[in-house]
């Protein structure tokens, strides 16, 4: 299984667990609220992110879609893991992670042309190469996602993280998801190495003004947003429950941005 914080971004408090052992010793060491999820090992990861416009026949898109390369190292009959991956520079960085959570790993030496995979969760800041799909958006894509999207009751923008048993499968909406991400979910082939800083620039420009669209859309249908008092009372608390765990601290800490009230002393 996979266990990940309710409140969380970028892989952050996020473990595979393979018995209950592990699982009750990382929810005893960071005390907050846990989802816990099947872990799935389809082959393929993807992200997907949608749109489309209040009404029943409102426009919708598909904006962006991403394949996940996980991070692994090719053995040269010699070398031990360590040594692969300081090689690579995707790989060199996470070494010191390694060495804090999986040192095992590192010593063993994988036969001439065998790959070990290292990390299992597609996140960027664990190693995994994000790729450009968008090539792969046409009219059939569109067709086998647009009627899952219109049944997502109030969801007008977000973004499907997935396993598929190949591209051809999501093509015909055969997947798994394991989030759907709302409007601070990125779009997430921009950073494919190849793709160039303006360009991710230029995608992230179309996304921010697709949403102020959305917006003026919604507020012409009569949805009010948050004011700004509570939505920077929800940035601040966030980052502070980001701060207490990163510095270590045991703590009792619940966080759900739905319910608080920004007057609430707990906070």
């Amino acid at each position: 299984m996979v266990a990940k914080p309710n409140v969380g971004e970028r892989g952050f408090l996020i473990k595979k667990v393979k018995d209950a052992a592990t699982l009750h010793e990382h929810l005893a060491r960071f005390p907050t609220d846990f989802i816990v999820q099947e872990f799935l090992t389809l082959p393929v990861e993807a992200s997907l992110l949608f749109h489309r416009f209040p009404g029943e026949n409102g426009a919708f898109g598909i904006t962006s879609v991403c394949i996940k390369e996980f991070m692994a190292v090719r053995g040269d009959g010699v070398s031990d893991v360590r040594t692969l991956m300081a090689e690579e520079v995707r790989s060199a960085f996470q070494l010191e992670r390694f060495e804090r959570e999986s040192p095992e790993v590192l010593g063993q030496v994988p036969a001439l042309g065998e790959t070990i995979l290292l990390e299992p969760i597609g996140n960027h800041a664990r190693g995994t190469k994000f790729l450009n799909g968008n090539y792969l958006i046409d009219k059939e894509l569109i067709a086998a996602f647009e009627p899952i999207c219109r049944n997502i009751e109030g969801v007008l923008y977000g973004r499907f993280d997935l396993k598929c048993a190949s591209l051809e499968a999501l093509r015909r909406g055969e997947f798994k998801v394991m989030e759907l991400n709302g409007v601070l979910g990125e779009p997430a082939h921009i950073y494919d190495p190849a793709f160039g800083m303006w360009r991710a620039y230029r995608d992230l420009w179309r996304h921010w003004r697709l949403l102020f669209r959305l917006h003026r859309a919604q507020l012409r249908a009569g949805v009010q947003p948050v004011s700004h008092r509570e939505a920077w009372h929800i940035v601040r608390t966030y980052f502070q429950y980001k701060k207490q765990f990163r510095n270590g601290q045991i703590i009792t800490c619940k966080f759900d941005m739905l319910s608080f009230h920004p007057d609430d002393p707990s906070f």
